[in-house]
């Protein structure tokens, strides 16, 4: 909607955003995320004077309660409501088809308990008010819509937003203990042109044309669980930030070319649990046009393509990381690649694609300085710079799915991953792909520059010393140099 939205959305929810030495080759180069909690986003902090209920019975929608300076009008289950009042509740319930549209020059909360309503010429809800508005769910709850309408609406002289099942002008921000389905026919399935904010609840979003969760400047997920299904994109923002600090979230897609999550700016993960799976050819799993960074959670993505990729620079500072791709890069960073903390497992396919791909054709370079890393392709990037500082040793052995990868040194131990049972790397794990590459690499701490260690993997091993930087793209050739 605006790109000066970003710096507006971070005051608002307080996101402090510190993406330090983010340009050029600069080896000392982090990313520090912090979060805050605004007020003006949680509905318990907010005052409601009076409160609507609407009720749906098939074609009938019934109005109770009223407020000055709210107007509503209700014909054959669409209800219509035109407010200047501040601090109106509306209590939605029943099962029926129609459609509630908002015109309010004030933030809203909808109460949603046990509401079942379906429309089949637009939006189930569609809100053009472009406040905040608040959604409270109680019990079970389900919106979906019918394909065949226009994502714009002429009304008079002026064109109306209809991109999703529900649609809002302003701010979506979700809390509660209920949950809510909603299943988009016609375009998206939940759709905001400002931001979304996930506070609570349980979540099932189903897109059967496009993108189940679409926001123009943000998606933030501070807990709840999402449960989503698309033909696109999974999650997509189109100008801001994707941000998960907690919170479940499961993405499955099932087009060509489609995203689990994809943000045009920043994305950014410190905490939750996500799983991600995008099989159709040509589809990724987690992209960031701009800087990538996971500090925390646990996020496991199958993917066509690259599984994790970043259009900037990548840091990888905490957290439990399963990448895998069946026809491209595990993990793919489209400048440095920083390898900072957390415990890492990335498969790519055969040369000359990779399991952990870096930039090097563009000038840039892998740093590792923590964390335990195994990456399983046709080649790995390496560190080139003596500013990393943990070394790494590579190999090349067979690695299979279900089967353990352990670093030894004589009779200890170092670090072992356990390869997930849906990794095969003679072939994709559904048949096609270009099969898996047999270079090995890992790195973690307690490694000794110059030592010799054993890497083995059910009754595969080989042996290898440690180095601490070197050439590029060891045991397979030239990686892809960061191709998206």
């Amino acid at each position: 909607m605006k790109y000066e939205f970003i710096s507006r959305m971070l005051s608002i929810i307080m996101l402090s955003i510190l993406l330090v030495g983010c340009s050029g080759n600069d080896p000392d180069s982090g990313s520090t995320v912090s979060t805050g909690d605004d007020s003006s986003d949680f509905v318990d902090e907010q005052t409601w004077d009076s409160t609507i209920s609407i009720a749906w019975d098939g074609a009938t929608a019934t109005v109770s309660g009223t407020a000055d300076g709210v107007t509503i009008t209700s014909d054959n289950g669409y209800v219509t409501v035109n407010s200047t009042a501040k601090h109106v509740e509306y209590a939605l319930s029943g099962s029926g088809t129609g459609q509630l549209k908002i015109y309010s020059t004030h933030k809203v909360k909808l109460s949603l308990n046990g509401l079942t309503l379906s429309c089949s010429d637009g939006p189930a809800i569609n809100n053009q008010c472009t406040k905040s508005c608040y959604i409270v769910l109680t019990g079970s709850n389900s919106l979906s819509d019918k394909s065949g309408y226009s994502a714009e609406l002429t009304v008079g002289s002026s064109t109306e937003d209809q991109k999703g099942a529900f649609f809002s002008e302003g701010q979506i921000l979700v809390s509660g203990e209920g949950s809510l389905s909603v299943t988009g026919n016609n375009k998206h399935a939940l759709a905001s042109d400002d931001y979304i904010r996930i506070l609570g609840g349980t979540l099932r979003l189903t897109a059967n044309v496009s993108d189940a969760l679409h926001s123009n400047d943000a998606v933030i997920i501070n807990s709840g669980s999402i449960t989503i299904n698309a033909t696109d994109e999974g999650i997509q923002v189109d100008e801001g930030t994707f941000l998960m600090t907690d919170g479940t979230l499961s993405i499955t897609t099932t087009g060509t070319k489609s995203k689990g999550v994809k943000s045009e700016g920043d994305l950014l993960i410190s905490g939750g649990t996500i799983d991600v799976t995008t099989p159709g050819r040509e589809s990724e799993g987690i992209e960031s046009k701009s800087v990538l960074t996971i500090s925390g959670g646990t996020v496991n993505v199958t993917a066509y393509d690259d599984a994790i990729n970043s259009g900037s620079h990548m840091y990888l500072t905490g957290g439990t990381i399963t990448a895998i791709s069946t026809g491209n890069d595990g993990i793919d960073a489209n400048g440095n690649l920083y390898v900072q903390g957390g415990t890492i497992m990335a498969f790519g396919t055969s040369a000359p694609e990779c399991g952990l791909d870096a930039n090097e054709e563009g000038g840039y370079s892998i740093y590792f300085t923590g964390g335990s890393l195994l990456a399983v392709g046709g080649g790995n990037s390496t560190p080139s710079s003596s500013a990393s500082t943990q070394p790494y040793v590579t190999g090349s052995l067979s690695v299979s799915g279900g089967n353990t990868v352990s670093l030894v040194s004589g009779s200890n131990t170092i670090v072992s991953f356990s390869v997930p049972a849906n990794y095969n790397s003679g072939s994709s794990s559904s048949g096609w792909g270009k099969g898996g590459g047999s270079s090995v690499l890992i790195t973690c701490p307690n490694m000794t520059k110059g030592s010799s260690y054993t890497i083995s993997s059910g009754s595969s091993s080989t042996s290898a010393t440690a180095q601490q930087y070197g050439s590029s793209n060891t045991g397979g050739g030239p990686g892809n140099g960061g191709r998206w």
